[in-house]
């Protein structure tokens, strides 16, 4: 764990620093922003996983209804309604987003923290900017920028190192319980 913070605290001055160099203190507000965000992710992690006797499509439900609830003032104060209706591709494309998106993806999350815990979880999380970088470079033929390297390095580099602490911890659990059931078969 020590570690993992470690490489958390290496990771967010990396990112972080740049910007704090060009904008100054007084403009760290969006990096505030995302911190905040962050440690909210984080919270809701821990929350799910004290939910784990509720079934994950009943949670997905649940997260889905109380995000679209907290938006709906948001949206009605500063959004507008549209000037004409919806073509049926849009509203296709909607469902789509939605079902698969939306319910589908959080579905599995919430499976995922059940049966691997929210630290697992939100390094899993972690693939999906590495996975969305890696493809745009090969789709749009962008160079690889050092700091873009960098980055994915720091983001695989942290996923292994988790893994690689959790196999061990898992191969010495699974271990200890194989010792166990031997015992209890020679009795």
């Amino acid at each position: 764990p020590s570690l993992v913070g470690s490489e958390m605290c290496i990771r967010d001055r990396y990112l972080f620093w740049p910007q704090l160099q060009q904008q100054g203190l007084t403009e760290f507000a969006g990096s505030f922003a995302i911190l905040f965000a962050a440690a909210s992710f984080a919270l809701s992690l821990l929350l799910v996983k004290r939910l784990e006797h509720l079934h994950p499509i009943v949670l997905a439900r649940d997260v889905i209804v109380l995000s679209a609830l907290q938006l709906l003032p948001m949206a009605l104060i500063w959004g507008s309604l549209p000037a004409e209706v919806p073509s049926m591709t849009s509203i296709g494309s909607l469902l789509y987003l939605g079902v698969f998106c939306g319910g589908l993806v959080y579905v599995l999350f919430m499976t995922l923290i059940m049966d691997k815990g929210p630290t697992f979880a939100s390094f899993s999380n972690y693939l999906v900017p590495t996975v969305g970088v890696l493809l745009s470079m090969l789709v749009t033929d962008v160079a690889l920028d050092s700091r873009i390297f960098i980055s994915l390095l720091i983001i695989i580099g942290s996923i292994y190192l988790y893994q690689l602490d959790f196999s061990i911890k898992g191969k010495s659990d699974k271990s200890t319980a194989n010792g166990l059931g031997k015992l209890q078969e020679e009795k």
